[in-house]
């Protein structure tokens, strides 16, 4: 199986710019055209500043002079005239592109992978998606700070902007289907609630894969209206949730609507039925001491055929990995300077300036 790290490699032995190949300069023009982004013809257009921005994320240097240099390559293996190796331009052109049309041509690839997927790729020829969720940091700056506060524990000047995100991931080939972001905290921040914002990048179906934060009522009720089916491992059992039916592969139980969420309206909360049937199996994990613990994992499908994709989930589980051991210590060594506890522009004040030399 190919991995990332192979991929990467890949596109860095490529001394111009790998992505002319894979994505096409027609797929980006109309990406332009469907957000109505007007531009000039220039060295640095668009499309050369898109696949020039994308050689720079993977390459191991990350620097704008390597991504201005593989532009150089490529024009001149192309027969055009070599630019000049300053970067400003470049740097401005990459500012100028919307975030809209990279989110465009984003999610546009990952539906021509999922599309052309053999079906022995599909589970039961179902596509399989990962739901999960996880933040960010981002520079201290007055823009991200209005939309992406820091956290409220950091005093004002010397946090970073802390942004909460999820993401729908095709498990059969990695690729971002979709991707929802938010304030790390207040409210409709959580992950669920970002999910539900993905909806529409999900077909009749389909599976959503998650872990125990999804085990919820009202998504699984959600998603089933929608004909996408949910499987997540079970959180906690529920107060008055009882067994339809025992089976040897699991059993049918009955979820009983719990009460009504804060922030949710009554009609709201009277849309959605009293009780929701579900099938819970309880898996074997074995981790590297072949040491047995066993897990429960709750899923809108009903019937058996699931088995197979459960034990998986139950057996792989996120933060501690069968077979993984790394040693508790940084490799990066901490700079010497001190920790600045003002912000910055009171640090450069000149009665202030003693504490930082």
């Amino acid at each position: 199986m190919t991995t990332l790290q192979e991929v990467r490699a890949r596109f860095a032995r490529d001394q111009g710019l790998p992505f002319t190949d894979s994505l096409s300069e027609t797929s980006i023009l109309d990406a332009l055209n469907e957000h109505d982004f007007k531009y000039r013809d220039r060295v640095f257009g668009p499309v050369t500043t898109i696949w020039g921005f994308l050689s720079q994320v993977l390459s191991d240097d990350h620097s704008c002079r390597d991504a201005v240099s593989r532009i150089i390559a490529h024009r001149a293996a192309s027969g055009l005239k070599v630019c000049s190796p300053n970067t400003a331009s470049f740097c401005n052109a990459r500012a100028r592109i919307p975030t809209a049309v990279l989110g465009h041509l984003a999610k546009q690839t990952a539906q021509q992978l999922q599309a052309g997927l053999p079906d022995g790729w599909k589970w039961n020829g179902r596509s399989v998606f990962i739901a999960d969720g996880s933040h960010v940091w981002m520079p201290d700056m007055p823009e991200n700070q209005a939309v992406y506060p820091q956290p409220g524990v950091q005093q004002p000047g010397i946090g970073f902007s802390l942004a909460r995100v999820a993401v729908l991931l095709s498990l059969a080939t990695g690729a971002c289907h979709d991707l929802a972001i938010a304030p790390y905290a207040g409210k409709g921040t959580g992950e669920t609630t970002l999910l539900r914002r993905m909806y529409d990048s999900l077909c009749p179906g389909d599976v959503v894969l998650a872990d125990a934060l999804f085990d919820n009522y009202f998504l699984a009720c959600e998603l089933r209206q929608l004909g996408v089916e949910l499987v997540a491992r079970v959180q906690a059992e529920r107060v008055g949730s009882r067994t339809v039916e025992s089976r040897p592969d699991g059993d049918v139980i009955l979820w009983q609507r719990p009460n009504k969420p804060r922030g949710m309206t009554g009609e709201e909360y009277r849309r959605y039925p009293k009780t929701l049937l579900m099938r819970q199996v309880a898996v074997d994990a074995r981790d590297k001491n072949n040491r047995a613990k066993r897990f429960k994992v709750v899923s809108s499908i009903l019937d058996a055929s699931i088995d197979a994709m459960l034990a998986v989930i139950a057996y792989h589980r996120v933060g501690n990995r069968p077979g993984r051991w790394e040693p508790r210590a940084r490799k990066r060594r901490p700079k010497p300077g001190k920790r600045l506890g003002q912000p910055r522009r009171v640090a450069k004040l000149a009665h202030n300036r003693t504490k930082w030399y």
